[in-house]
């Protein structure tokens, strides 16, 4: 029988302005017991153990390169479309709402629906060894006109990811090329930004936004986006893209991914996106109206709120 201690009285609980009273927790380990304190109660325990989520995501959104005014987004941010109601009385009231809202409609609510299913290769898709086992489907290629929620929407999904503990990057093409330009010109011994394209190419997750937005690329700004799409291609890592224009041609004469990156990287994208590439269309969250129309056919139909699986 174990040699049992007299138990403590009950102490005060340590959180702050608390005070509830607490028992002690026994521990018997080999015939013998022990009574340990318990500093915090239930209350405070859920407390403390959500105030370290919270700095945890902090610490990770300013690392991330999200831009501050999506702090805190989440896919609740957006706001449904009335059974009946016009399209312009939508947007007035969407008008009203603080930004950034976007208006909640069938086929943005797909796209949410895909992007909550998004996780990266982690332990439960891991084999033995912690290495993904296959991350090729996992990407997503959003394309479509200005102004309808692409970036909105990936960043919904990147604050989901960071509340979870998971690091993301964010990175528009244009300040890629920019902080590639600021690195070659420091001076010789200079301390420098880090190596951009080095962190691209190998961080757990990568949104690349606005691909296609800088117009007469030179070599080395093509070559270091084809490093990064590579790179991540071969060590099976995510890229969550964003885009006003096509991977592939859908029109004569349109412009592309492949035209300006180059079929290397289009073609890449395509295998790493696999259904998840999916078309925003009909209106401008930006100006209220719609949004300018391209011709190009949408890529994929997702069923209404089903997640797609990951075949």
């Amino acid at each position: 029988m174990a040699d049992l201690p007299p138990e403590p009285p009950p102490r005060r609980c340590e959180g702050a302005g608390c005070g509830a009273l607490l028992a002690y927790e026994l521990v018997v380990s080999h015939g013998r017991g022990c009574w340990f304190p318990v500093r915090l109660c239930e209350g405070c325990t859920a407390r403390a153990a959500a105030e370290e989520r919270r700095e945890r995501f902090d610490a990770l959104f300013r690392g991330s390169g999200i831009p501050a005014r999506y702090a805190g987004f989440t896919f609740g941010r957006t706001l449904a479309q009335g059974e009946g109601e016009t399209p312009e009385a939508f947007a007035a009231r969407l008008g009203a709402c603080p930004r950034p809202t976007i208006g909640r409609t069938p086929w943005n609510t797909r796209v949410a629906a895909l992007l909550r299913a998004f996780r990266p290769p982690a332990a439960p898709g891991s084999d033995a060894h912690g290495e993904p086992r296959s991350a090729a489907s996992r990407s997503v290629y959003l394309s479509g006109p200005v102004g309808t929620g692409k970036t909105t929407l990936m960043v919904a999904a990147l604050n989901g990811l960071m509340w979870e503990g998971v690091p993301v990057v964010y990175l528009p093409e244009a300040e890629l090329y920019q902080r590639m330009r600021v690195t070659a010109r420091a001076p010789h011994g200079a301390r420098v930004d880090v190596d951009v394209v080095a962190v691209a190419s190998r961080c757990w997750v990568l949104a690349l936004d606005d691909l296609g937005t800088t117009e007469a690329l030179k070599p080395w700004q093509r070559d270091a986006l084809e490093a990064i799409v590579c790179a991540r291609y071969d060590g099976n890592r995510p890229i969550l893209a964003t885009s006003n224009l096509e991977l592939h041609a859908t029109a004569p004469g349109s412009r592309t991914i492949a035209a300006l990156h180059g079929e290397r990287v289009a073609s890449r994208l395509t295998e790493m996106c696999g259904r998840r590439m999916v078309r925003l269309e009909g209106w401008s969250w930006r100006t209220g109206g719609a949004a300018p129309a391209s011709g190009a056919p949408a890529q994929t139909m997702l069923p209404l709120g089903r997640p797609p699986d990951e075949s």
